[in-house]
């Protein structure tokens, strides 16, 4: 079939002779996608803390944004429901 005949049909007759394309997003090994809801707020203050001690060059502050790193890698761990 040439080019034009199908450029045709499918101006013609779109509901047998269209494109058509399906997408399917699945998660590992075919199943759900796996989410997790996080603390976006708490996310950005701990790297702001820790930004804010490497140049100030704050033990304290390096402390607390150590911990503030931790309690965020933790929540990193966690599976999704």
């Amino acid at each position: 079939m040439t080019p034009w005949a199908v450029t045709l049909l499918k101006a013609h007759r779109p509901e047998k002779f269209r494109d058509r394309s399906a997408v399917e997003h699945t998660g590992k090994d075919g199943g759900p996608i796996q989410h997790q809801d996080v603390d976006a707020k708490a996310i950005i203050l701990a790297e702001l803390a820790r930004i804010r001690a490497r140049l100030t060059g704050d033990a304290a502050s390096t402390a607390a944004g150590e911990d503030a790193d931790e309690a965020v890698a933790g929540e990193d761990q966690k599976s999704a429901p």
